[in-house]
């Protein structure tokens, strides 16, 4: 049984610990956390979030989102320099990592497992290290391959790992 709390709730608990687990809660900004840099580890993990976002926030250390229901994730914008795991996760509407990305060299951008019912945009992401994908199901697609001869399509700086990936990921937009 997850614990019902609020937003304020769920930001002490991240203050003080840097992890959220269990609970269920309306939205989650994580610029409230800290402000728009956050230096310290996130870990979210066993939630139900309707919105989970980090709209320009500077994640400086790894940000940790794991077995979590998302109606929506909305990073745009975000710096997830210490890179990012999103494990067996499902997103029902639309996820966002829009003009965001620049993970730092050794902090990869990692999905594995998850579940997006949404169309999922990387327009304008800039990945600096490795971006792993593995065991995702992209149900409305993703532009994270579109965008094709656009100054605006995904750049990539260090390897694209796709494994076992379902969804068209060549759509155009964003």
């Amino acid at each position: 049984m997850l614990e019902v709390v609020t937003e304020t709730v769920a930001l002490e608990r991240l203050r003080q610990t840097g992890e959220l687990s269990h609970v269920r809660l309306a939205s989650l900004d994580l610029e409230q956390v800290m402000g728009d840099s956050l230096e310290m580890n996130i870990r979210i993990t066993d939630c139900v979030i309707d919105v989970l976002s980090g709209v320009n926030v500077s994640f400086l250390s790894l940000l940790s989102v794991t077995r979590c229901q998302l109606t929506t994730l909305n990073f745009l914008m975000a710096y997830l320099s210490g890179g990012a795991v999103f494990r067996d996760c499902l997103v029902t509407g639309t996820a966002s990592f829009e003009m965001g990305g620049h993970n730092d060299p050794g902090c990869p951008f990692h999905l594995q497992g998850c579940t997006f019912g949404g169309f999922v945009s990387f327009w304008d992401c800039w990945f600096r290290s490795d971006v792993i994908i593995e065991d995702c199901d992209f149900q409305s697609g993703s532009n994270l391959l579109g965008n094709e001869g656009e100054p605006y399509r995904v750049q990539f700086d260090g390897p694209l790992v796709l494994r076992n990936v379902r969804g068209e990921l060549h759509l155009p937009g964003g």
